[in-house]
């Protein structure tokens, strides 16, 4: 009967709330890795339903110039592009908009020394992390993927993480010339993008954390004029989004504050018109003792639902948020391994009901609502596993889904999942720097 009561309170609750105070960023979803080893068609498909039934408005998926354009100028790779082809169709289809992520220099472009591309031998490595020697080659596949793709995308993202040496070589650039290497790059895509397809918005940025320094490196060389939009990557360590930071904490790893703080440099740089999207942000589930580990399955659940009920309440000025990542990216229990909100084996952990609780248009709730139960029942009373919890029995929900989305678009789920127990600040070792950027 308790169980009963508590369900008869979610969904009133629901049902009184007005839409309008679940007003969502208009793309929300999580990251996918189409072209990663192992990754099969009927796995891609599997992906997209599982987005699809979530609620999901996009995805940002990574789209490596080096293996559109993997040997020769001018020369693409059909095969690979029909797998592309393929998988922004099946999104599409389930009314779900890429965000592509555009990097990887192949090697023949590379701005790299002779002793790392050692003949081309090899594509794959830290060759395809140095710009392009000529940037003119990156905006000419930009306009090329655009005017293929354009009106299929939400938007292009140029580049991933420049702000860090794993993501922008060689290691020993100092934070200015990297952001002298990413704003050759950009500068140069964004007009060619714009003539290819207009319409399409060019995200720049791509910036690890909440590196704010970096930013105004970018807007001191042209940022505000060549990108329709700024994107970085606030990730936040094993705590809440809002949580009180240990000392010595590196604050560009800070949800809230760094959010803000780099909203600040939009305004003072004139940009404050301008979208933000979060591509990515996320909490690992590792148990390897990386300072990144939360302390529980359940607090990376809580820590996702607050997120986007912050971007919500908060940050309207943001368009688009994407978790890191839809599933978990390889087996092992390393802390890049476990940021998924789907096991390796697409079960679900809890933060996958957060998730949809958080993606899903208004009236879902009331299905996905007896899910929660259900698994607070099964799974934390009952002491029963994970996969015991993400078997948890749920109404079935597609129709419903069907019928929502298209009569409440913008409506979104209750800003905080129903889960026991008090989120957790876990103390561990804080990373090695402690920089204010």
């Amino acid at each position: 009967m308790r169980t009963v009561g508590i369900l008869s309170v979610v969904v009133l609750a629901l049902l009184l709330l007005p839409g309008a105070a679940w007003s969502a960023p208009e793309f929300r979803g999580a990251q996918v890795h189409p072209w990663y080893s192992g990754q099969t068609s009927e796995l891609r498909e599997r992906e997209l339903d599982e987005l699809n039934d979530a609620g999901a408005t996009t995805l940002r998926m990574d789209l490596p110039w080096a293996a559109v354009e993997p040997f020769e100028r001018g020369v693409v790779d059909d095969t690979f592009l029909a797998r592309v082809d393929r998988f922004v169709a099946a999104a599409r289809a389930r009314g779900i908009r890429p965000i592509m992520n555009l990097h990887s220099t192949p090697c023949w472009a590379a701005a790299a020394p002779d002793t790392v591309k050692q003949g081309c031998a090899d594509r794959w490595g830290d060759v395809n992390w140095y710009p392009p020697a000529d940037a003119q080659d990156l905006a000419r596949i930009s306009g090329y993927l655009a005017k293929r793709y354009g009106e299929d995308l939400a938007a292009m993202e140029v580049w991933n993480e420049p702000n860090i040496e794993d993501f922008l070589k060689p290691e020993s650039l100092t934070k200015g010339e990297r952001a002298d290497r990413y704003a050759e790059m950009l500068n140069a895509v964004y007009p060619s993008v714009k003539e290819a397809a207009p319409a399409l918005p060019v995200i720049g940025g791509s910036i690890e954390g909440t590196d704010s320094d970096f930013l105004k490196m970018l807007y001191d060389r042209g940022l505000a004029s060549n990108s329709d939009a700024v994107s970085f990557h606030p990730y936040n360590g094993p705590g809440a989004p809002d949580w009180d930071r240990p000392d010595g904490w590196n604050l560009k790893y800070d949800f809230k504050a760094g959010i803000s703080r780099m909203r600040e440099v939009m305004t003072a740089n004139g940009d404050d018109e301008a979208r933000v999207w979060l591509t990515e942000f996320g909490w690992t589930t590792c148990t390897d003792g990386s300072y990144r580990c939360v302390s529980s399955e359940l607090d990376q659940a809580r820590f996702i639902s607050d997120a986007f009920g912050m971007i919500r309440s908060e940050f309207p000025f943001v368009t688009g948020a994407v978790v890191y990542e839809l599933r978990d990216s390889r087996e092992g229990d390393c802390s890049e391994c476990r940021f998924g909100l789907l096991r390796r084996d697409l079960l679900p952990k809890p933060a996958w009901s957060a998730f949809e609780t958080a993606l899903t248009p208004y009236f879902e709730r009331i299905s996905s609502a007896w899910g929660l139960v259900s698994y607070w029942r099964l799974g934390e009373k009952s002491g029963g596993t994970a996969r015991d919890r993400a078997r948890s029995p749920r109404v079935p929900t597609r129709p419903v889904q069907a019928w929502a989305r298209r009569a409440f678009p913008a409506a979104t789920g209750i800003p905080r999942c129903f889960w026991e127990g008090p989120a957790v600040s876990p103390s561990r070792t804080p990373p090695p720097t402690s920089s204010t950027a």
